[in-house]
């Protein structure tokens, strides 16, 4: 299966265009929809209960596959607007990265993540000490 993405813009009323991304198999036909396997969600969850059907058809490793497909679509394509859009895509998928931060006691880097206030102020060795 090769597989790309093929991008709609749909014009909305209130908020400007919508842009929609077909993933599309270019083994099966030349002409889009007959090529056609799915649409490429906004958001991918490996966790949900109700899977949607990109994460039906490529499983664990759908949010690779997407961030690949997102990625290769971002250097063939031309035009500006639809470029913002991918790259948007790609902030939303790509997982959220914790932020470093400096222990208030100890002064060690370490690595936080939702926390309290007090536990996203200290490491874990003087919050376990403290408390």
């Amino acid at each position: 299966m090769k597989i790309k993405l093929k991008a709609f813009a749909e014009d909305s009323h209130n908020s400007g265009r919508h842009y929609r991304f077909a993933v599309i198999d270019t083994e099966k036909s030349c002409e889009y929809p007959s090529n056609f396997v799915c649409l490429l969600p906004t958001i991918i969850n490996n966790d949900e209960k109700v899977k949607n059907l990109f994460s039906k058809i490529f499983g664990v490793k759908s949010q690779e596959q997407a961030e690949l497909l997102l990625t290769k679509a971002l250097k063939n394509e031309r035009e500006g607007i639809v470029k913002d859009e991918i790259s948007r895509r790609l902030a939303l998928i790509a997982p959220k990265k914790y932020l470093q931060k400096r222990c208030l006691v100890c002064g060690k880097f370490f690595y936080h993540g939702r926390a309290k206030k007090l536990e996203s102020a200290l490491c874990g060795d003087c919050f376990g000490s403290r408390f």
